[in-house]
């Protein structure tokens, strides 16, 4: 593939009464667009991990673009912006497992999806007596307790993954204690120095491994997923050794700084961020692999090679077309899935004045326009009290709009709404390849996509002639600060403007997909909490934890339907 391509060739557009004009077509951006597209969503950038190799080669990429449109660098490192974050380093090569019961030997390396730390792991060795606990439960309302009469305290608790299936229900008290994690502490509270997980069902989904965690202190013994058709005797009363290698690293992070220079009073940031999944090595993929396959790389094409695509072609027609009366930042950020990592860092280590800031203008996930809602989301409409007479003003074709006023959401605009900037936020909508290995670039649409650039180009228009946008506190979108225990395992319509929340996609396997909840569902109630609303829904789901059982109120088709679920 190559990095290098020929300038972009513009003429003169002109346009019906129903949309607006610009000096570029859609037909000679396409394949620019196309180009950088396929370029920053290919499997060898091995999804563009913050601090990978993947990266590298993306934030490499996007510098070069932005010396081609003669974009300044305006980075600490030429265009770059280095930044770090630490985590906990937990190598599944580095893992081994060494058992001994009278004549009998078992040795493990580790190696995915064979042997492989759990993400609930501390580091260190465990060496003791196994006791063997069965599915390692002790349920709440005493039907079940695998510890009753065995004592564990220094000693290494084996056990099999999830719960008797066939003899307790999905909304039973055991499997609300089957989780992972409420075994491990059940062990951990009972004086267990080392935790083996079995897993002995080899049709059913491998764990994630996630190779980098946050440290948790409550949980630091040794514990091991290990896929096995072993008879489970033989982990009983043996000799066994565990060892999880670890380390605490530091990541490098790196966002891609430009500048368009036009000595103007005010600035206007446009933004996006580039990075991704990699191989689910933080463990935020959606995607569960069953036991004969290895983790896949996310190459993210929608998720957001394609704001960054967006924003290399608004950096080339800006630094031709745009207003002379602003200037433009252009800031590909990095670490954003890991928490607006590098938009965070910059606004507290800007390298322009943020002082003259008019406006940040965030692009995630805009390559997905769906052909039959035909409706672009723009969010962020309440922080200034200008935005919705300048949108109001702006046609697009047919294009329709959902404007939310909320200046906070799980993308990096937040961190200039939280620094008291206007913010918007352009969105074309989730689907089912969210976070998962199938977001790939042959599902883009591209002409969806040049209609955001096309109205982000306009909008500069507008703001051009705008002197200032006063900044104005909205009501706070819940979704990007509740913490939630639990989930329903569903995918909100977020282009949905009626009541309640409309399920784009149900996960299998979770607490929606088993109580029989569909796509195209809408969620009316949740418990005895209406929702109307997505921070409705947010709310109430925040008010659930693990092993909690309610009902959902459903509307399919016209029809009301009461599901009930167990998180």
């Amino acid at each position: 593939m190559k990095y290098f391509i020929h300038s972009i060739l513009f003429s003169l557009f002109f346009v019906s009464a129903t949309a607006q004009q610009v000096p570029f077509v859609y037909e000679q951006l396409q394949a620019e667009m196309k180009i950088s597209m396929l370029c920053l969503s290919n499997d060898s950038l091995q999804g563009r991990l913050v601090g990978s190799p993947g990266e590298k080669i993306a934030y490499t990429y996007i510098s070069q673009k932005f010396q081609q449109y003669n974009v300044q660098p305006k980075g600490e490192q030429k265009y770059l912006q280095p930044f770090t974050l630490k985590r906990f380093s937990v190598y599944t090569e580095g893992t081994f497992f060494d058992l001994k019961k009278g004549g009998r030997k078992l040795t493990f390396i580790g190696s995915y999806p064979k042997l492989f730390p759990a993400s609930v792991s501390g580091p260190g060795k465990a060496k003791a007596k196994t006791v063997f606990m069965g599915y390692g439960i002790i349920s709440g309302d005493g039907s079940m307790d695998d510890y009753a009469g065995k004592t564990v305290k220094g000693k290494i608790v084996v056990f099999q993954s999830g719960y008797p299936s066939s003899t307790f229900s999905i909304h039973s008290a055991v499997a609300a204690a089957s989780s992972l994690e409420a075994k491990v502490d059940t062990a951990i509270a009972r004086g267990a120095i080392g935790v083996l997980v079995l897993h002995v069902d080899t049709s059913a989904a491998v764990p994630r491994y996630k190779k980098y965690v946050q440290k948790n202190q409550s949980r630091n013994i040794p514990v091991m997923h290990f896929i096995t058709q072993s008879e489970t005797d033989l982990f009983d009363r043996a000799e066994l050794l565990l060892d999880v290698r670890a380390n605490e690293v530091e990541i490098v992070g790196h966002n891609v700084v430009g500048y368009i220079d036009n000595k103007a009073q005010k600035t206007v940031v446009i933004g996006a961020h580039y990075d991704h999944l990699g191989y689910d090595e933080f463990g935020n993929s959606t995607w569960r692999p069953d036991a004969n396959e290895a983790q896949q790389i996310h190459n993210g094409a929608d998720d957001n090679a394609s704001g960054t695509t967006a924003l290399i072609t608004l950096a080339g027609i800006l630094n031709k077309y745009g207003s002379k009366n602003l200037n433009y930042c252009f800031i590909a950020f990095s670490g954003e899935e890991e928490g607006l990592l590098g938009s965070n860092y910059f606004v507290k280590h800007p390298t322009i004045d943020m002082k003259h800031v008019l406006a940040m203008i965030n692009m995630d996930m805009v390559g997905r326009l769906d052909e039959q809602k035909y409706t672009l989301g723009i969010n962020g409409t309440g922080t200034s009290k200008e935005w919705n007479s300048l949108l109001g003003t702006i046609t697009i074709d047919s294009l329709k709009y959902k404007y939310t006023e909320s200046g906070t959401g799980a993308s990096d605009h937040t961190s200039f709404y939280n620094d008291s900037i206007p913010v918007l936020h352009y969105f074309t909508g989730t689907h089912y390849d969210y976070h998962k290995p199938s977001d790939d670039e042959e599902k883009i649409n591209y002409d969806g996509m040049f209609k955001v650039v096309k109205h982000i180009y306009l909008l500069t228009e507008k703001l051009s002639a705008t002197p200032q946008l006063n900044f104005v506190r909205t009501k706070e979108d819940t979704s990007a600060r509740i913490s939630f225990k639990v989930t329903l395992g569903i995918m909100p319509d977020y282009m949905y403007e009626g009541k309640g929340v409309k399920i784009d996609g149900v996960t299998p396997d979770k607490p929606a997909a088993v109580a029989g909840i569909q796509k195209g569902d809408c969620i009316l109630k949740l418990g005895n909490i209406s929702i109307d609303t997505m921070q409705d829904y947010m709310k109430a789901l925040a008010a659930f934890k693990k092993g909690d059982r309610t009902t959902v109120e459903i509307n399919r088709a016209g029809n009301i339907l009461i599901k009930e679920v167990i998180f």
